[in-house]
């Protein structure tokens, strides 16, 4: 089953901030908030409820497009 486009612009974000392959994570996070934001007002939910609910997708997701992992904070 493929993840709503929404969803996957907000993995990549998610994505983008924890590595910074693509330059500053400080904008990457401003991103990947933005995104999240729009994310609850489009699936009318809170943010707790949206993360616990597609957070676990978000490593299937990596491997499925075959990322490296994040570096663990």
């Amino acid at each position: 089953m493929s993840l709503p486009e929404l969803i996957e612009e907000l993995f990549s974000a998610l994505y983008e901030s924890r590595t910074g392959i693509f330059g500053d994570k400080a904008e990457a996070h401003a991103r990947y908030e933005a995104i999240l934001e729009r994310t609850t007002r489009e699936f009318n939910c809170d943010r707790v409820t949206l993360l616990k609910v597609i957070g676990p997708r978000y490593h299937r997701w990596i491997r499925e497009n075959k990322l490296p992992q994040p570096p663990k904070k």
